[in-house]
């Protein structure tokens, strides 16, 4: 039903309180696992682990998409809680599926606006505008890397 209704233009947001009740029941298993004193990083809760996220966060950018900012916003917030989440636990995947839902939620807010109606830009003024964008992504980078 989700993808049915996704690849028709209608993100179904039920997906959210499904990914955090999955979410919830990895969190269950792994201290069980803890308690029993058995190692908690196997295939199969990983996987499990990522599928919640998916369903997580899967509706909002379907909805950018679609063009609802809100939908942009209910991601960043939900990558931010994701990524708050994996920082207290000191999970590195949730920490960086978090922060990758927030950039791309980010990311999409401002590319499809742009994709729907692109600016008109002629002569010179296009190719200044990519070399600025490449020095400026070179920089982060570098910066990055130190």
């Amino acid at each position: 039903a989700f993808t049915r209704e996704a690849f028709a233009g209608d993100p179904q947001w039920f997906t959210v309180p499904l990914g955090l009740t999955v979410l919830v029941v990895v969190e269950v298993l792994r201290w069980d696992l803890r308690r029993r004193g058995k190692p908690t990083h196997v295939p199969e809760i990983v996987a499990l682990e990522i599928a919640g996220f998916a369903f997580l966060i899967g509706a909002s950018p379907l909805g950018v998409i679609r063009g609802s900012s809100w939908a942009g916003a209910v991601g960043v917030a939900l990558g931010v809680l994701v990524a708050g989440w994996g920082a207290l636990t000191r999970v590195r995947r949730r920490l960086w599926l978090g922060l990758a839902a927030t950039v791309g939620s980010l990311v999409l807010m401002v590319i499809v606006p742009l994709a729907q109606e692109p600016p008109d830009v002629a002569g010179a003024t296009l190719w200044v505008l990519l070399g600025a964008t490449g020095i400026a992504v070179v920089l982060v980078a570098t910066a990055l890397e130190r």
